[in-house]
């Protein structure tokens, strides 16, 4: 008689903990605000904190911006995930132990630079662990890091055009095609050309 009845006294304080620990291990909203002044496209999040909604907006293009949010998302290995590239949109699905959550990001042109929205939840359930708190977390740091790389690259190939140019620009045949190279270190470096002078043979 005993055991069934401490058998039902641990499966009762096994749901209580349960229940407790789901209202107070959850993501909290407040932690992501969004930018303000841009209307987000995507459905508002339910009562229950198994939800984050966002709007951020970034210095750059659009279609740089959908593509770095791309990479982002499937470096957190996605069950499967839909792309729309002319409506810049991407819908994923996530396994979350024995759920399922769905996370819908979609890209829009704002002004000079452009915006990011995203939604992650919970299919199901009141709680999501902060489930969907992390991985709003690390979709963000991801799309951080692949956008500074861009910038990066980006600007490593402006440098090496604006030498391109500088090479070529600045050659002086003199009559036998050869580059001045120290017109192209003057003009590199920001120096004014001093003005020297190729011999010439008198006519």
């Amino acid at each position: 008689m005993k055991r069934p009845l401490r058998l039902l006294a641990a499966l009762t304080l096994t749901g209580a903990a349960f229940v407790v620990l789901s209202r107070t291990t959850t993501t909290d909203r407040r932690a992501f605000p969004s930018d303000e002044g841009i209307s987000n496209p995507l459905p508002p999040c339910p009562s229950s904190p198994n939800c984050v909604r966002l709007t951020r907006v970034f210095a750059v293009d659009a279609d740089t911006l959908f593509a770095a949010a791309r990479g982002a998302l499937e470096a957190l290995s996605p069950l499967s995930v839909a792309e729309d590239p002319a409506a810049r949109s991407l819908d994923a699905v996530f396994r979350a132990g024995p759920f399922r959550d769905d996370v819908a990001v979609r890209v829009t042109r704002e002004g000079n630079g452009s915006a990011l929205h995203l939604r992650s939840a919970s299919r199901v359930g009141y709680s999501d662990f902060g489930v969907n708190g992390r991985r709003v977390r690390r979709f963000l740091d991801a799309l951080a890091q692949r956008l500074a790389h861009i910038q990066l690259r980006r600007q490593q190939e402006e440098d090496q055009g604006a030498e391109d140019v500088v090479a070529h620009g600045d050659e002086r045949s003199g009559g036998n095609g050869r580059i001045d190279a120290e017109a192209v270190e003057q003009k590199r470096d920001g120096r004014p050309d001093e003005g020297r002078h190729h011999d010439h043979d008198d006519e």
